[in-house]
């Protein structure tokens, strides 16, 4: 997303890599956008890039969307320890809720069913991709994604699953290493309420 460094040069032995830089920062949800909309297979697969993936993390998440094209799948998501890179296996992220404000938090309640997805892990259909609507492009840069995407996925006749033998643990940051613009957030939330709560968006 035109930040520094540049990563081609150390991608440059793995040539099935194919590397899209913006020449201008436009953020999470429109980079994320252009990168979903370039991919030409069947699944798309969305990571951030702070995480480590177990061994064979992708076949359980790949098996779930061959269920049904519609299915968003995400991982378990320990929590990776940004200096030793080990996971902590005693702290697992499985599914979010959130309330009226659109704050969101984790919980798990013991089955496959996701009513909101953290948003930096899963996985969909490139079918499923576009027809749902992709990213909300009218967002701006990071904040409130997940759950209007969640929302959409839900209400617009698709679902989204845990796949719970697929583990990607993830460095959750005490801070940020760029700015974040509380006012966009917040902007980028009511965008969601406007787009989808029709009579309950007084709550």
């Amino acid at each position: 997303d035109a930040g520094p460094p540049p990563i081609a040069t150390v991608l440059q032995d793995f040539p099935e890599v194919i590397i899209h830089r913006n020449t201008v920062r436009k953020g999470l949800i429109k980079s994320k956008t252009e990168g979903g909309n370039m991919a030409t297979s069947d699944m798309i697969m969305f990571l951030d890039g702070h995480v480590k993936p177990d061994k064979n993390w992708a076949q359980p998440i790949l098996k779930h969307m061959n269920v049904n094209y519609k299915r968003v799948v995400v991982p378990l998501i320990p929590i990776l320890d940004g200096e030793t890179w080990k996971p902590n296996w005693n702290a697992v992220g499985v599914k979010m809720m959130f309330d009226w404000t659109l704050f969101f938090q984790w919980f798990e309640d013991g089955n496959d069913l996701v009513p909101c997805m953290s948003g930096g892990l899963f996985g969909i259909t490139r079918e499923w991709w576009h027809e749902s609507g992709e990213y909300d492009y009218g967002m701006s840069m990071w904040g409130g994604e997940n759950i209007e995407q969640s929302i959409r996925v839900w209400l617009c006749g698709g679902e989204i699953y845990v796949a719970r033998d697929s583990r990607v643990s993830h460095v959750f940051r005490s801070k940020f290493p760029y700015a974040i613009n509380n006012t966009e957030i917040y902007i980028n939330k009511v965008r969601t309420v406007e787009a989808w709560f029709d009579e309950y968006k007084d709550n």
